[in-house]
């Protein structure tokens, strides 16, 4: 495919500067003006740039925000430059006097030509920059989100396990079942924090992290104890670690 676009874009100059010779007239001693190969050289440039913000953008892997507004920059300058040049030339092909080389008219040409090169420079830096930032900030979220996810997944398997517990392990049935009530309000917290607030709050996203680890960890320990009374003392150690927890992710969320 890339190959592809560079045959056209050859073949494109190549049309450029065929047209260009065929409809552009001479001097009378038959050498083409400084101006002529000037408008030449414009035009390629701006088509070289069109042409490649088109096979830029149009790639699946390019298509993000600072990609899509620097192209679009790059689309409204090329028309403006084409305008103005059509402009010129058409004045040119009107009036009756010719313009003399480092003439008013001439000047004029070219200055708004700089102008709107330096006008571009500054407007595409602008919306790259912007772009970029609104790429990071996008990306931040989505790997926040997919995260989140994640989690939710191993929260789910957290309460799953627990509660085959409450029914095979001779526990404290009023401890568990206080437990598993504390296991639902840290799983309820943690879950329902929007992935704009992590992304902001990290002291809070590790938190989170740290405190799932040792709430799993906690609850797989104590599949391998069948002791009644080292049972309960776990339990007991998970109630507390839940409840720091959940104290926790109240005062970073603040």
């Amino acid at each position: 495919m890339r190959i592809l676009n560079i045959i056209l874009a050859l073949l494109i100059v190549a049309a450029t500067f065929g047209l260009f010779f065929i409809i552009g007239s001479p001097n009378p001693d038959g050498v083409y003006s400084n101006m002529f190969f000037a408008n030449l050289a414009i035009t390629v440039v701006l088509e070289i740039l069109l042409m490649g913000s088109l096979f830029y953008i149009t790639s699946d892997e390019n298509y993000r925000l600072s990609v899509i507004s620097a192209s679009w920059t790059v689309f409204v300058y090329v028309i403006l430059m084409a305008l103005w040049m059509l402009a010129f030339g058409l004045y040119y092909y009107l009036s009756e006097e010719p313009l003399a080389v480092g003439g008013t008219w001439v000047k004029i040409y070219y200055g708004g030509l700089l102008a709107l090169s330096a006008i571009f420079i500054g407007i595409l830096i602008f919306v790259t920059q912007s772009g970029y930032f609104a790429d990071n900030l996008n990306n931040r979220t989505r790997h926040y989100v997919t995260e989140n996810q994640v989690d939710n997944i191993d929260y789910k398997m957290m309460k799953f396990t627990f509660q085959r517990y409450m029914t095979t392990k001779n526990a404290d049935q009023l401890l568990l079942i206080q437990t598993n009530r504390e296991l639902d309000m840290f799983i309820d917290k943690a879950s329902t924090v929007p992935a704009y607030i992590l992304q902001d709050n990290y002291r809070l996203g590790n938190a989170i992290n740290s405190q799932s680890d040792r709430i799993r960890r906690s609850i797989e320990q104590m599949e391998r104890i069948n002791n009644p009374v080292e049972l309960n003392k776990d339990i007991m150690r998970l109630s507390q670690t839940l409840r720091t927890a959940i104290d926790q992710i109240d005062t970073l969320r603040v």
